[in-house]
């Protein structure tokens, strides 16, 4: 990626991912960043990195404060933007991918944002990703812990040609996980229940699972596993 993108990052919100007037967007506060990992399970990162947004748009900053609040029910997705450093502007970079001509205001939700292994969309709750509820205590991260960030130029109209990659690279095919496989993980990893399907659901959200593979099994593991066992007197065998 030697040249600069179309877009800027900090032109995209880090958390929803979309293309967000500067006006609107607003940086990591302790509270934004403690409402961020209580809601998604995981912290923010990569602030460090000059390929990832370091900003959040007004609707997901007020929607995860205000869920931390309890004045606001939930946010529309359950896993939010992952970002990955891009490969290629012309193939793997939402920066320079992203439809966004005649963008405005009134028309932003009619941008068309691309599906690729760099920046990975949110994902909708469903039975397997419920809402989370709300921490009845919490404490803010230190002002210390957020990252500076310094303003940067604006877009880049740049055209010099992407950097080649070896046709074995680009040709490569990922390995699928197989149902053994993904359950081995589990184990090895010792996960709870909500880790095992966080960790399933982000395999299949980038297309790294074999086909008829379940993520969905690990609600029950539980149960399945207590009817193996017997309980007298404090003693299980």
């Amino acid at each position: 990626m030697p040249r600069e993108c179309k877009i800027h990052p900090e032109s995209f919100c880090y958390v929803c991912g979309d293309l967000t007037l500067k006006a609107t967007l607003k940086p990591f506060s302790p509270l934004l960043k403690t409402a961020y990992q209580f809601y998604f399970d995981c912290q923010v990162g990569d602030q460090d990195k000059d390929w990832s947004p370091k900003l959040c748009c007004t609707t997901c900053y007020s929607t995860l404060t205000k869920w931390l609040k309890v004045t606001r029910k939930s946010m529309h997705f359950a896993l939010p933007m992952v970002w990955r450093e891009p490969r290629c502007h012309l193939t793997d970079c939402h920066f320079c991918m992203s439809s966004t001509v005649g963008f405005s205001s009134k028309s932003k939700h009619t941008i068309q944002y691309p599906h690729i292994p760099s920046a990975a969309r949110p994902v909708p709750h469903n039975e397997s990703l419920p809402i989370p509820v709300a921490p009845k205590t919490y404490t803010l991260q230190s002002e210390a812990d957020l990252e500076d960030f310094e303003p940067q130029p604006g877009p880049s109209t740049s055209t010099d040609d992407d950097e080649e990659y070896p046709a074995d690279l680009v040709h490569r095919q990922p390995h699928l996980v197989t149902q053994p496989e993904l359950n081995e993980l589990v184990w090895d990893l010792e996960l709870p229940e909500s880790k095992s399907q966080l960790l399933g659901s982000r395999l299949q959200q980038r297309n790294l699972l074999e086909k008829g593979v379940k993520i969905s099994s690990y609600r029950t593991r539980e149960s399945t596993l207590k009817l193996r066992f017997s309980e007298d007197e404090g003693l299980v065998f």
